[in-house]
């Protein structure tokens, strides 16, 4: 979950950070005060971070051996939901204000959409895959219909693929 939320942090990071002045000292009271009014940017940086890490994890496994390839008899490109998920669900969510009451809600909100992408089996549906080249195929094969396959490359009709996979009908997939 923090992988697909990491950019999202990184966002209300960089859109909460308050500039102190240009003459910062490094004396304990101005530490102190950077830190108390950068609380919020530093902890979603350190999420930012986090979701860094995570996606390291991801390639990592990724590198890991394959099943035997599948032959795509029909394929449809999906990558078009990676937007679906950035305009329902960030652009609303940069406008809101991160005090009080609000952050606690914004914290919820995002808490509970994260579970619900993972319960209903939607987390591929996550525009940090396409920033970083990843590519969505909805693809019936010879055993198994409606599959999701993520790729670097581009899958056509035909291509037998080795595959990883991520969930129950979601795989990571090479040629």
């Amino acid at each position: 979950m923090l992988s697909h939320f990491g950019y999202c942090f990184f966002l209300v990071a960089i859109k909460e950070f308050i500039f102190i002045s240009w003459t910062f000292s490094f004396s304990r009271e101005n530490i102190m005060n950077f830190l108390s009014v950068n609380s919020i940017s530093l902890v979603s940086f350190c999420f930012s971070l986090l979701g860094l890490f995570y996606y390291a994890r991801f390639t990592y496994f990724l590198q890991g051996s394959t099943k035997l390839p599948k032959k795509i008899i029909k394929i449809e490109d999906q990558s078009y939901e990676h937007l679906t998920f950035l305009t329902t669900y960030i652009i609303p969510f940069l406008r809101v204000k991160l005090e009080g009451k609000d952050l606690v809600v914004t914290i919820l909100l995002l808490i509970i959409i994260g579970a619900i992408f993972i319960k209903t089996n939607l987390f591929y549906k996550n525009p940090t895959l396409a920033l970083l080249g990843y590519k969505l195929y909805k693809v019936d094969t010879e055993k198994n219909i409606g599959l999701i396959f993520i790729s670097k490359q581009n899958l056509k009709l035909g291509d037998e693929v080795h595959h990883i996979p991520l969930s129950d009908n979601v795989y990571f997939v090479k040629l």
